[in-house]
């Protein structure tokens, strides 16, 4: 339960920045509506798995688009750049620390993702290792420490057939 709370945490503060450096690049090349496209962005990129941020980035090109066609393509240049920004440097970060997850092992854990799974192996791996991790730590074998018997123990085992006789 701790380490999937902390997982939507982290999912939080990824839109919330998603949401904070799209509306700064929305609002320097004059897209209308910033803010409220922002806000969007940040909540779907991060909520819908796998098509959230194609779908999150895909409102901002249309209305870029209708004003000044440009800008549409800088909004999908950016998006996408982003992307693999918070995917590869930010994501890991952030979810490391609200997941308990040591970074070395985060960033491991995304880069073998993507290279098996491609962008969705790297945004699942986090949650994937952290569960591991919660398993391994749950359900380790571990060992508890007994005192010793403090009479002295008796030797009745099999003698050497060498000294008995």
């Amino acid at each position: 339960m701790e380490k999937t709370g902390g997982y939507v945490v982290s999912r939080l503060v990824l839109a919330a920045l998603n949401a904070f450096f799209t509306g700064i690049f929305l609002w320097a090349i004059g897209v209308p509506f910033w803010l409220p496209l922002a806000i969007w962005t940040g909540i779907v990129s991060q909520f819908i798995p796998a098509v959230g941020t194609y779908l999150a980035i895909a409102l901002p090109a249309l209305i870029a688009l209708s004003d000044q066609p440009i800008d549409a393509v800088w909004v999908v240049v950016f998006g996408t750049v982003y992307q693999q920004v918070e995917n590869y440097l930010i994501g890991p970060r952030i979810t490391a620390r609200t997941v308990a997850v040591h970074p070395a092992v985060a960033v491991g854990g995304v880069i073998a993702g993507a290279a098996l799974f491609g962008p969705m192996g790297a945004l699942v791996a986090i949650p994937v290792v952290a569960a591991v991790q919660a398993v391994i730590e749950t359900y380790g074998h571990g060992y508890d420490l007994v005192e010793e018997d403090p009479a002295p123990a008796t030797d009745s085992g099999p003698h050497d057939a060498a000294s008995s006789g």
